[in-house]
């Protein structure tokens, strides 16, 4: 059973809200390196300093987006309104990333830079390269504590009883297949950077089905014949799921050796 249009609109707000903070923060970011990004310790001081707020607060915005979302769907759901849930969105926000240091998160993009340096790289490489890394940290961070926020909300309702998962409009052909399938509310959502996923909660019976999108297997039959086979998307989609030390649950393109993406 495909989602409502009522509820399409629900989800489909809230996606482009959340991918919204997270592509305008990694943009800020990015002014951030192109203001203070360096090699040095005093370049990785000042971007820190300017970066670091920056997400943090775009994160608490994530958080409390992922409250709301939560509570609306349900709403629809149920045919009344019910109050978003008063999440701890400091401890939410703290935790993410295992508790690491975010100054330590964005100074790694400084790291990169001097690697690159000692590889061989040119500085302006080595300074383009590590800007991609700030940024795409930036955008995952949001994405992390939208996450974070919307798993914490979907446990404030005992009627929610899982979800699904909702690709965006340039979701990989991993997201598409992994969207197919059913998940535990306790279960975090598996992402890899740039992810813009977010999710449909199952609220009592209403599932919204194995396939979120009627046309998505027609889709990924385009793209990816074999994946597109009956069992073949579950089968590839389960073995895409990794644990990384930061990040939690992510996706890892098949046959590859997971080593952990570039948190």
């Amino acid at each position: 059973m495909p989602l409502s249009p009522e509820l399409r609109r629900v989800v489909d707000t809230h996606q482009a809200a959340t991918i919204t903070a997270a592509v305008v923060t990694a943009s800020t970011v990015g002014a951030a390196w192109d203001a203070y990004g360096g090699l040095t310790d005093t370049a990785s001081a000042q971007f820190t300093a300017a970066a670091t707020p920056v997400v943090a607060a775009a994160q608490a915005q994530a958080v409390g987006l992922a409250a709301v979302y939560v509570a609306t769907y349900v709403s629809v759901i149920e045919g009344t309104a019910v109050p978003p849930p008063e999440l701890d969105t400091p401890a939410i926000v703290a935790g993410l990333r295992a508790g690491t240091d975010p100054v330590d998160v964005y100074h790694r993009s400084v790291v990169a830079a001097r690697v690159a340096v000692a590889d061989g790289a040119t500085y302006t490489d080595a300074i383009r390269r590590a800007r991609d890394r700030a940024t795409q940290t930036a955008d995952t961070d949001v994405m992390l504590a939208s996450r974070a926020g919307t798993s914490r909300a979907m446990e404030a309702f005992e009627q929610i009883v899982g979800y699904r998962r909702v690709p965006d409009a340039d979701a990989c052909t991993f997201c598409l297949l992994a969207s197919t399938q059913r998940y535990n509310v306790r279960d975090l959502m598996p992402m890899h950077p740039r992810c813009h996923c977010t999710v449909a909660p199952i609220v009592g019976t209403a599932d919204p089905g194995r396939v979120i999108d009627g046309d998505l297997l027609d889709m990924i039959r385009s793209v990816d014949p074999v994946a597109g086979t009956r069992g073949e998307a579950r089968r590839r989609a389960r073995a895409r799921v990794e644990r990384h030390g930061e990040l939690g649950p992510v996706l890892v393109p098949a046959g590859t050796r997971f080593t952990g993406p570039t948190p």
